[in-house]
């Protein structure tokens, strides 16, 4: 990759984190929540490519995500269904930093907050890891609701 093309894709980095930094200050924590999708697309696009972009697309996911939790210390970083949904992009490109961030976000407000949909999320996340993995699905980790349904036995057969 050329150094020309290399700066390209920074800017291309930075302007997605700067729009995201000015919609958090507006309030549109959805719209910015795509844009940290977006850059964890490209941090998962960049992993194989270049270890220096790579590494500056985790910076700036990283930092997004300071920027956020230090903007509202007693909310919670992501409703539910946006951690759920990150980690279910991480679990797919393969990013298990970001995977594990996500599934610790999803446990914090299952428990600290007493979330219960948080608290479904985060056993759906971690059967879909069980499952990726080929591995079986425990009894317990998607509860008696799911277990004890046609869907629950059909999910645990198939694992």
């Amino acid at each position: 990759m050329t150094p020309e093309l290399k700066e390209q894709k920074k800017n291309h980095v930075r302007v997605v984190f700067d729009g995201a930094i000015r919609l958090l200050d507006t309030g549109e924590r959805d719209a910015a929540f795509d844009s940290l999708n977006k850059l964890l697309g490209m941090k998962a696009a960049f992993h194989l490519i270049d270890e220096d972009l790579h590494q500056f697309a985790k910076l700036a996911a990283d930092a997004l995500v300071q920027y956020e939790q230090a903007k509202h210390t007693t909310a919670p970083i992501a409703p539910p269904q946006d951690a759920f949904m990150l980690g279910l992009h991480a679990l797919v490109s393969g990013d298990v930093e970001t995977l594990s961030f996500f599934r610790r976000q999803l446990f914090d407000l299952a428990v600290k907050h007493s979330c219960s949909q948080a608290r479904l999320l985060y056993r759906v996340l971690v059967a879909m890891v069980l499952c990726h993995h080929g591995r079986r699905i425990p009894d317990n980790v998607l509860g008696p609701l799911v277990n004890n349904s046609n869907e629950g036995r059909a999910v645990r057969e198939a694992s």
